[in-house]
């Protein structure tokens, strides 16, 4: 059925927006409207740099006068064969990572995508947003 909606010519307008919508008036007046999902380069109008964090299972205080608990991370360095030459050493990060939902029965380490956001964009003074890539390890806690 969609390969002969398809055919011939279609009228089409597009609805930007954080869920843009592409509406497609066919030929024989048929309607479909395709739903876009925008892509975190888009989102954050840049490239994002490749990173990995080491998270611990357990959450921490982010600071001395903030009951608020944080992820407990650590940057890891592969070399170019994919094997671990170094870790970093554990800070609260106070931040969110879309993609990622922390279960604190895990320690992970996670490929994520590093984007430079706008000052006036940004939450608590944040300078980057981080996009879960792929999970890399997944050990359970002990």
């Amino acid at each position: 059925l969609l390969n002969t909606l398809m055919q011939g010519s279609s009228e089409l307008t597009v609805t930007e927006g954080e869920t843009p919508l592409l509406t497609q008036v066919t030929n024989d007046s048929m309607t479909l409207i395709w739903t876009g999902r925008l892509t975190s380069q888009a989102k954050y109008n840049s490239k994002g740099e490749t990173v990995f964090w080491a998270v611990s299972s357990e959450k921490i205080a982010c600071g001395d006068t903030d009951s608020r608990m944080c992820l407990q991370v650590k940057p890891v360095t592969y070399d170019d064969q994919g094997l671990k030459t170094s870790e970093g050493e554990w800070t609260a990060f106070k931040g969110d990572i879309d993609g990622y939902q922390h279960d604190g029965m895990h320690e992970e380490v996670l490929r994520l995508q590093r984007y430079q956001i706008d000052n006036n964009e940004s939450a608590e003074g944040e300078e980057y947003a981080y996009v879960l890539d792929a999970v890399i390890e997944s050990a359970v806690a002990e």
